[in-house]
């Protein structure tokens, strides 16, 4: 109900759509393309709030400004004549935003997660009284897990994708105990464990699969990945889109973002293109 009031303040147009914020549960993002809209917008959500009994918590509500120039703008709001924090980055859900639009730090916060998971299984995971597939098991179902946790949003390039190998090498190598003293090659560690890489196409998939599901949904997500922004393009080398990151894993440049989306409505040809994806990459 008190968010009803900002229906008619302008926040970002999406496709045709306007967009000012976003909620699941209690936690609420307000949006705007301008300080004063964003500031008009927590005026009014105060305002309201305080009709209805409630009020907004100034130690837990901060503000951040997404742009590619290498300085993020200042954004000074203000709720009831008190300053709200400014900050590079926050998490959201689980997932943490910064303030460049890119996902380097939340991919290398889930690595670190990770590995922090993995050291507490070591006693288990270096137990050579367990079957080596045993182990591969339990790294993928308690391990894996928690690294590709927000994946399906990950916008993946070549330099995330050498991180994510590393770190899947990383788990193989402590699992055998072979040190990088030991000068083994990387094909020779996966072939000691009896296995191949699987990680990135793991989460490729993943990819996929949340791919078709939003397209066919035709929600709010839909509108992010589809639906054009208006305003002028910045000078020099754009930035990979998700869209266009996955449709080149898949090796389907040929196809142009119209198609890639007509062939997501389908589910038995959107199956088959992941597969087909899949067994190119050799999983």
């Amino acid at each position: 109900m008190i968010l009803r009031e900002l229906d008619n303040i302008q926040g970002i147009e999406l496709g045709g759509h306007n967009i000012n914020n976003i909620r699941y549960a209690d936690d609420t993002v307000l949006i705007a393309q301008s300080e004063q809209s964003l500031q008009k917008m927590l005026d009014i959500v105060v305002k309201e709030s305080e009709i209805k009994g409630l009020s907004l918590n100034i130690a837990k509500t901060e503000s951040m400004t997404i742009s590619k120039k290498p300085q993020a703008p200042s954004c000074k709001i203000r709720s009831n004549g008190t300053q709200v924090k400014q900050v590079n980055q926050f998490k959201y859900l689980g997932y943490m935003l910064t303030s460049d639009g890119k996902c380097e730090t939340e991919i290398r916060k889930q690595i670190i997660t990770s590995k922090t998971t993995f050291k507490k299984l070591s006693p288990l995971m270096t137990n050579r009284n367990i079957h080596m597939d045993t182990k591969i098991r339990i790294l993928k179902a308690y391990v894996w897990s928690v690294l590709v946790y927000g994946c399906e949003c990950w916008t993946m390039n070549n330099t995330l994708k050498k991180k994510i190998e590393a770190a899947e090498i990383w788990f193989i190598r402590r699992i055998l105990k072979v040190s990088w003293k030991d000068k083994k090659t990387n094909d020779e560690v996966l072939d000691m464990a009896n296995t191949g890489r699987s990680l990135y196409s793991t989460i490729r998939r993943r990819q996929m699969k949340f791919t078709g599901h939003i397209y066919r949904a035709r929600g709010i997500e839909h509108l992010a990945m589809t639906g054009k922004i208006n305003g002028k393009k910045s000078r020099g080398r754009q930035r990979t889109t998700y869209v266009d990151s996955l449709n080149t894993w898949a090796n389907l440049e040929q196809h142009t973002r119209s198609q890639f989306m007509r062939s997501s409505c389908e589910r038995q040809i959107w199956k088959t293109m992941t597969v087909n994806a899949c067994s190119r990459h050799g999983t």
